[in-house]
């Protein structure tokens, strides 16, 4: 059942980076709340290549949290097809912000990030991923 529910999340987040903009600048392309108790939000998206984007984190009061996850990301490097993945992990105290870049300096095809961010005391965490526009 979670392996369906994953392939369904990696599915639609590759339907999301094709349909999305790629002159965004500065907004709110993600946010969840975790359910009452649990203290875990899992988010999946697809990011536009050659965009930053910013994973803010936050709480009712300040209670501190992991995130752990990968980056996956795709493209086509002298005439061939590359595909990689880079771990991502972090921790700290909310409110708190990160800010996620391209992985690679090569124009990427596909880019998704998959996070799970949690607390000990399983307090509601919200964590909100906001496209900053293009790297410069």
């Amino acid at each position: 059942m979670l392996r369906r529910i994953i392939t369904i999340l990696c599915v639609l987040a590759v339907a999301a980076t094709a349909t999305g903009s790629a002159y965004a600048k500065d907004h709110v392309i993600l946010q969840r709340s975790s359910p009452r108790g649990t203290g875990s939000v899992f988010v999946v998206a697809g990011l536009v290549p050659a965009h930053r984007y910013r994973i803010d984190v936050s709480a009712p009061a300040h209670i501190k949290f992991s995130a752990l996850g990968i980056e996956d990301y795709n493209g086509i490097y002298k005439k061939s097809l590359f595909q990689s993945s880079k771990p991502v992990k972090f921790q700290g105290t909310t409110p708190r912000s990160y800010v996620i870049v391209q992985p690679i300096k090569q124009t990427l095809s596909g880019w998704t990030i998959a996070l799970n961010v949690t607390n000990p005391k399983r307090k509601v965490l919200t964590v909100r991923l906001v496209d900053l526009g293009r790297q410069k």
